[in-house]
């Protein structure tokens, strides 16, 4: 049975394959506004999560970001992933919605896990 923490779960999942997707496919495009706007800590997924650390440290380091530069830099074990998220992705061009979308749904799972302790103290 799911439940609505599943489907929050699948829900974010969905958000940080098509922030990565679209940041493959358009580097030039898309990497300057999400980078800017994420960090690490927002990716819930460890998979996606290395991914995009990969990407930022290509992006910080001046190096192109693409599929096959992501990979190498991710490891070998992450480029069918790569290549799946981003045949998944539906635009590059809703990049920016994505990576907003996502830090809200990060900062949303932050106060919740913040507020955990004084909710199970209370009952």
């Amino acid at each position: 049975m799911e439940t609505k923490r599943d489907n929050q779960a699948s829900d974010t999942y969905g958000l940080e394959a098509s922030v990565l997707g679209s940041l493959l496919i358009a580097p030039d495009e898309t990497a300057p506004q999400i980078l800017q706007e994420l960090t690490a800590a927002d990716f819930q997924d460890a998979a996606l999560r290395h991914v995009f650390q990969a990407a930022a440290a290509l992006y910080s380091r001046l190096e192109p970001v693409d599929a096959v530069t992501v990979a190498h830099e991710a490891g070998a074990a992450y480029e069918s992933m790569i290549q799946e998220i981003m045949l998944q992705t539906p635009t590059w061009r809703h990049a920016e919605i994505y990576a907003r979308q996502l830090r809200e749904a990060s900062r949303l799972r932050a106060l919740r896990q913040a507020a955990m302790p004084c909710w199970t103290r209370g009952t």
